[in-house]
């Protein structure tokens, strides 16, 4: 419960100035636990504010087998769901109603890839990161498939916004024991700190949208930082709103520095 609903990424979308957009936020898993779609709108990217969120919003999650539920917005914004749960294989509809108009989006859950272990390496390299230790993560990517996976670390019960992608289309090959490092300026680790890494395999189209979110990112620092405000990331969302929905599988393993 604490990884999936009290854990929230904070996803600051860089955005050219222009008239707000609906930006919407959310994922269906396979833990049985309550499932959060956000509902925001945009801000002007050289007058950045805290998104303003969306009320009184219709959200509904259906999926292929038959079940539907409908979201309860438990505060401005943070919509909640009720009864439905997460399967792996099923392929689920979500449908959002909002200031008039209709946005919709269908994500198909994969398997779940367990991680295979976690270990740490020291860093000797720089004056910074000399001395500090890194993250390891091990997993075997099942053959013949197509496999999209996005890794996400919580650092002594924090979030960290580090964006990690793989896939056998691009960068892990097919059927390999996957070794990824979990590196950033916010992933140096000491002896006695505790990491949870969460390896999430998800469908191509959220997969596009974290790629270009990240691609999204790295444009720029902030307003004065290029010649242009960066562009919006690919959303599997229609209806012209901003953001992702995604059905997620999801592996979680913990490791404390030795």
């Amino acid at each position: 419960l604490m990884l999936y609903t009290s854990c929230r990424d904070v996803i600051n979308l860089d955005l050219n100035r222009s008239n707000p957009k609906i930006v919407i936020e959310g994922q269906i898993t396979d833990a049985a636990v309550p499932y959060v779609i956000t509902i925001t709108k945009t801000t002007d990217y050289f007058n950045p504010t805290i998104p303003p969120s969306v009320s009184g919003a219709k959200v509904t999650i259906s999926d292929d087998a038959g079940n539907q539920d409908s979201l309860i917005e438990r505060s401005p914004g943070f919509y909640v769901t009720q009864k439905i749960r997460g399967a792996i294989g099923r392929n689920y509809t979500m449908r959002v109603v909002a200031e008039g108009k209709e946005f919709t989006a269908q994500s198909t859950m994969p398997n779940v890839v367990p991680i295979d272990s976690l270990s740490q390496e020291e860093r000797t390299f720089g004056n910074v990161d000399s001395g500090t230790l890194r993250l390891l993560l091990y997993f075997k990517d099942p053959v013949g498939v197509n496999n999209d996976y996005r890794m996400r670390v919580i650092k002594n019960g924090v979030i960290q916004n580090n964006i990690f992608l793989q896939s056998n289309r691009r960068f892990v090959g097919d059927g390999d024991l996957a070794r990824i490092p979990l590196a950033g300026n916010n992933l140096r680790f000491k002896k006695g700190d505790i990491a949870t890494v969460e390896l999430w395999s998800i469908d191509k189209g959220v997969y596009d949208y974290f790629v270009t979110l990240s691609e999204t990112v790295s444009q720029g620092n902030g307003p004065g930082g290029g010649s242009s405000a960066p562009s919006n990331p690919d959303s599997n969302i229609k209806g012209g709103a901003l953001g992702f929905f995604g059905a997620v599988a999801v592996s979680v393993k913990t490791y404390t520095f030795k």
